[in-house]
């Protein structure tokens, strides 16, 4: 007997777009499994002796760091498609996982892309209470560093959903 595919759902953007409301809109509404991208590189940092993910990311290569993320983030993406019929991927994975993704023969994959205005974007991030100026500053500043190295470009031009979450 064939098993049916695996829906995955790629909710994917800058920070400050609006993911997790998303998200957890869609998790209120479905109970649908979410496998957040931040708590993926958070676990894995944490497990490497890290204090945090931008202690990590500052001490390694930008692809050494998404390397390492993307393998802890495919180990747990197989074991949601052996388990689950539809699961939501949040956060910024890298072209990489997409790519691997869009190749399974037994998983449907779904990229939506989230975006809004730099100035909102900036007003988002600095009302949350974890966020500090200087971490909003360096969140600028790794946005334009990881838009090659994730391949976020390929990411927005291959999605198949842009939302103006404005």
């Amino acid at each position: 007997m064939l098993k049916e595919k695996c829906h995955v759902w790629i909710i994917t953007g800058y920070t400050g777009v609006g993911k997790t409301t998303l998200v957890d809109l869609l998790v209120k509404k479905t109970n649908v499994e979410v496998l957040a991208f931040g708590s993926v590189a958070r676990q894995y940092c944490q497990k490497k002796g890290y204090t945090g993910v931008r202690n990590y990311f500052d001490s390694v290569s930008e692809t050494q760091f998404v390397n390492n993320i993307n393998k802890a983030l495919m180990e747990k993406i197989d074991g949601l498609v052996n388990n689950f019929p539809l699961f939501i991927i949040e956060g910024l994975p890298s072209i990489v996982i997409l790519n691997d993704l869009r190749k399974r023969d037994n998983v449907f994959t779904t990229v939506i892309y989230l975006q809004v205005s730099a100035e909102i974007r900036k007003h988002r991030i600095l009302q949350r209470a974890k966020f500090i100026v200087k971490d909003a500053e360096w969140e600028e500043f790794s946005k334009n560093r990881f838009k090659q190295v994730l391949g976020l470009e390929e990411i927005l031009a291959s999605a198949d959903y842009i939302i103006d979450a404005e």
